[in-house]
């Protein structure tokens, strides 16, 4: 007769029970596993807290120089602002050639130019002189530049001043032929017929 086995198949033979170092090591990595758990949560957690906030409005995109020309709102130039600006720069440059009449005639049709502008700055600027036409000009209308012009000669006094007649002899001979002179008041040159004398 065959006496019952404690365990009958289909259980399994009882193990041996773990040791403490095992059980330590396991005990600690379900603990790592849960705190990096919670350290995951919180930052998602964080995260969405974060992208809940009001969002900054879209407006355009500007960039450096398209800011700044926006920022100074200059009007835009109409055709009488800029027919001042190319008498201004006429103007400019004759006067940097020297010739002052022409510069005075170009700043007066600047100035007409002004006052039949649409833009109330460039109006304002009929009344005034060529220096604060010329600088709103360099702002608003950069692409008129001032004509090269050669610069006129100025004047020079022996081109127009003769020296005094000298007294002469009549009837001396003289040179050069052509010469002038005068003796007690009246005007004699030096010339022929044959050897050049002073003669009337």
């Amino acid at each position: 007769m065959t006496m019952p086995q404690p365990y009958p198949p289909p259980y399994p033979p009882p193990r041996r029970p773990r040791n403490g170092v095992a059980t330590a090591v396991g005990c600690v990595s379900v603990g790592l596993a849960t705190a990096l758990l919670l350290v995951s949560c919180s930052v998602l957690l964080s995260v969405g807290s974060e992208g809940d906030g009001p969002k900054p409005s879209a407006g355009p995109v500007t960039r450096g120089p398209t800011a700044s020309r926006t920022a100074t709102a200059v009007p835009r130039p109409d055709a009488a602002a800029r027919r001042m600006c190319r008498y201004a720069a006429r103007s400019v440059a004759y006067r940097a050639a020297g010739n002052a009449a022409e510069a005075a005639r170009m700043r007066t049709g600047a100035q007409a130019a002004a006052r039949a502008s649409g833009l109330p700055a460039v109006k304002a600027l009929g009344a005034g002189g060529l220096t604060p036409m010329w600088t709103w000009c360099r702002a608003n209308v950069p692409d008129v530049e001032p004509p090269r012009l050669p610069k006129k000669p100025r004047p020079t006094g022996t081109a127009t001043t003769r020296p005094p007649a000298a007294d002469v002899r009549p009837g001396a001979f003289c040179s050069p032929a052509g010469a002038t002179g005068t003796h007690r008041g009246r005007g004699y040159v030096c010339k022929g017929p044959g050897q050049p004398r002073w003669r009337r």
